[in-house]
C-alpha cells in the first residue's frame, strides 16, 4: 500500500485470499499445456539460444516498447519516492508539489537507468534493445580496405543513447511541470521517438533515427564473438 500518503493504504487478507489464489495458481498449472502447447521447451530453447537470429522490425519495436515503458515506469517511480522524501521531511507533498530540479532529476535518473548506464558500461544497448538481444555497432576501418564493425568509442554509445532519450527528458518535463510553451515543442520527445519508430522498416540494420544519427548500425548480440571480460575497444566483429 501507498503507506504514508493516506489513511488506510492497505488492506488485510484472509484465508479466503490463500484459497482463491491456490486455486487459481492450480489451474493455471493444469491449462498452461492446454493452451501453450505450441510453445518451445526450454530445453529446446537453451539448444538454439545462441544462435543469432533475423533482425527484425517487430523485434526492434519491441525493443523500444520495453525502453519506454521502462522510462515511463521508473520516472514516475522516482517521483513518487519524491513525493514521499517530502512528506516525511515535512513538507508539501501533492501532485504539483515536486520543482523543475526535482522533476528533471527523476527522469534523468531514469534515462541513467535505462539508456545511458549499459551505454556507459560498454555493450551500447538500453535496456529494451539488450532484452531482444539487439546491440548497437560501429564501422571502422579494416584490414585490405574491408569494414569493421565495433562496439563504438563510450562517447558514441552514450551519444546514440541520448538521441531519443534526450528529447523524451525534455517533453516529460515539460508536460509535467505545464510549461507555457507551443503544443509541437512540448511534445518534442514524442515527435522524435515517432519518427525513430516510423524509420525502423525503412532503414537498413532496422537503425531507425537513432541509427541515422549516430551512423551506427544494429545487429543481434550473439553475431558478437566477444569474450565476457574483454574491453570493449577491444571487441570487433566481422560485417
Amino acid at each position: 500500500g501507498m503507506f504514508g500518503l493516506y489513511p488506510c493504504a492497505f488492506r488485510v487478507g484472509d484465508v479466503d485470499d490463500v484459497l482463491t489464489n491456490t486455486t487459481g495458481t492450480l489451474l493455471g498449472v493444469l491449462l498452461a499445456p492446454v493452451f501453450l502447447w505450441w510453445m518451445p521447451s526450454s530445453r529446446q530453447l537453451a539448444v538454439k539460444r545462441l544462435s543469432p537470429r533475423p533482425l527484425t522490425v517487430w523485434r526492434r519495436w519491441t525493443g523500444m516498447l520495453v525502453d519506454a515503458l521502462l522510462l515511463s515506469g521508473l520516472t514516475w517511480t522516482f517521483m513518487a519516492v519524491a513525493r514521499f522524501a517530502r512528506r516525511f521531511a515535512g513538507l508539501s507533498w501533492g501532485p504539483t508539489s515536486l520543482g523543475v530540479v526535482e522533476v528533471l532529476a527523476c527522469a534523468l535518473l531514469a534515462v541513467l537507468v535505462v539508456e545511458v548506464g549499459p551505454a556507459w558500461r560498454g555493450r551500447g544497448s538500453s535496456l529494451g534493445q539488450a532484452a531482444v538481444w539487439l546491440t548497437p555497432l560501429w564501422a571502422v576501418p579494416g584490414a585490405q580496405g574491408s569494414a569493421v564493425l565495433t562496439l563504438g568509442t563510450r562517447a558514441q554509445r552514450v551519444g546514440r543513447s541520448l538521441v531519443v532519450a534526450g528529447p523524451l527528458v525534455f517533453s516529460f518535463v515539460a508536460f509535467e511541470l505545464e510549461w507555457d510553451l507551443p503544443a509541437l515543442v512540448v511534445a518534442t520527445g514524442i515527435v522524435v521517438g515517432g519518427i525513430d519508430a516510423l524509420l525502423v522498416p525503412f532503414t537498413r540494420t532496422r537503425r531507425g533515427l537513432s541509427g541515422v544519427v549516430a551512423r551506427c548500425e544494429f545487429a543481434d548480440v550473439r553475431t558478437a564473438r566477444f569474450p565476457q571480460r574483454l574491453r570493449s575497444s577491444e571487441v570487433s566483429f566481422a560485417r
